[in-house]
């Protein structure tokens, strides 16, 4: 990155939606873009092959994935009036969902004629007089702003299910316009950024695929063994581990309950910590020091709810199979999970959870072929574990924890970019600090 001079402007210019920089223009995004929609498959021949963009190629970060491009074969004089160019900013207008507003934006950086998008979504193409003075980078980085802000939030509707863009109000977005030199200075810091994340990013998927690995050789393998034995349904394992169902080697099984939402006194003032599916992420092992909803001590004792206590190892067994959480702090949980109160004198509660997520496909095969899943407490109870000395589990653990306290250093370093980078948009991108060019 060349040398970068940041400054504070002095002089602005009051707008309908703010002070800007005296110097900087403004236009609405319909005066500066032409707009397409996208196409799906075709009717009427003739056809033509051709990759199509859809909303599952948006990424998290605001980049497309090219990896699962689908292939269709759209028609012929369609395509032809919607063949997407190199910097064609790409946005969703329908989609989303109660935690992913509509209205994403990605920017296409492909020099290929044999790409469009699909029928949810638009591309915006900076009109020929203004590609001089509007750079794509910028404009794209200004809507992917405006996107993780908020804004679009207030511009979507909800029909059966869809959430779609108030289109109209969309395209009358205010873009904040500085020079040139300064539009392409703000991209090259932002995308400084990125390459920073991205690195912390592909760190993090090299140590969760040595955290598979090691999953694989610690809990198949174990530590220092020669020989080997195996298991019908569960597979080799060394010869002097034992295998034991859940039921012998827990002091108890709990399942969750909700008490009725009805019952003001179940969860006004309440103090017990109520475990939800939505709070457990999948794939880790969540340790769980507060909850989002409380109940109260008569919902504990007029309710089908149990106090598990601390140390124990939750389980999710209905929809999300296979969530695994340990409890740091008493609590009850919805009916979506199973909780183990582990025999301490048979069982870690570490290892035990590691072994939920290692098994996590023998797990859902308790559930049958049903497209709702679910696996009661009688087929889970007989869920059999392969079981090592304490000693050893201790140390399987051990070391498959300190994996983890390594992603989750390295995830935490991502965030903490991703909200410097937001910031540094928020900063940019409205002129509140300037770049010398």
């Amino acid at each position: 990155m060349t040398n970068i001079t940041f400054y504070k402007p002095t002089k602005y210019k009051q707008t309908a939606i703010g002070q800007v920089p005296e110097e900087w223009d403004i236009k609405p995004l319909n005066k500066i873009a032409n707009f397409f929609s996208g196409l799906w498959k075709g009717k009427n021949p003739p056809f033509v092959l051709v990759n199509v963009i859809r909303n599952t190629n948006f990424l998290k970060n605001g980049k497309l994935d090219y990896s699962d491009v689908v292939q269709i074969e759209v028609e012929e004089n369609q395509f032809k009036n919607r063949k997407l160019k190199k910097d064609d900013i790409i946005l969703e207008r329908s989609g989303g969902g109660p935690n992913q507003p509509v209205g994403r934006v990605v920017l296409f950086d492909r020099d290929s004629d044999d790409f469009s998008l699909s029928n949810f979504t638009t591309a915006i193409r900076i009109k020929d007089e203004f590609r001089e003075t509007i750079k794509p980078l910028f404009l794209y980085n200004f809507l992917h702003y405006y996107y993780i802000s908020g804004n679009t939030d207030t511009m979507q509707s909800q029909t059966t299910g869809i959430r779609n863009l108030d289109f109209q109000r969309y395209k009358r977005i205010e873009i904040f316009i500085p020079k040139v030199g300064e539009q392409q200075k703000i991209s090259e810091v932002l995308s400084k950024i990125d390459e920073v994340i991205e690195t912390v990013n592909v760190g993090i998927e090299r140590w969760q695929k040595i955290k598979k690995a090691a999953m694989r050789q610690l809990l198949t393998r174990g530590i220092g063994h020669k020989k080997f034995k195996y298991v019908k349904g569960v597979g080799e394992i060394p010869e002097e581990w034992n295998i034991d169902n859940l039921k012998n080697i827990t002091l108890n099984i709990l399942t969750g309950s909700t008490p009725l939402r009805s019952e003001d006194d179940y969860w006004i003032d309440g103090d017990i910590p109520w475990l939800t599916n939505e709070e457990v992420s999948d794939g880790i092992i969540n340790f769980i020091t507060n909850t989002k909803n409380h109940v109260t001590k008569k919902a504990l004792k007029k309710t089908n709810l149990s106090l598990i206590p601390e140390n124990s190892v939750i389980l999710s067994l209905t929809a999300s199979v296979g969530k695994v959480a340990i409890n740091k702090i008493p609590l009850t949980t919805n009916q979506q999970f199973n909780s183990f109160v582990v025999d301490k004198g048979k069982a870690v509660p570490e290892y035990l959870a590691y072994r939920f997520l290692f098994d996590k496909e023998r797990i859902m095969s308790l559930s049958g072929k049903t497209t709702f899943k679910f696996i009661s407490k009688g087929k889970i109870s007989n869920f059999e574990i392969p079981l090592p000395s304490l000693p050893e589990q201790q140390k399987i653990a051990g070391i498959l924890q300190k994996i983890d306290e390594v992603i989750e250093t390295k995830k935490q370093k991502k965030k903490h970019l991703e909200r410097a980078k937001k910031e540094m948009m928020r900063l940019l991108l409205t002129g509140k600090v300037r770049i010398k060019v």
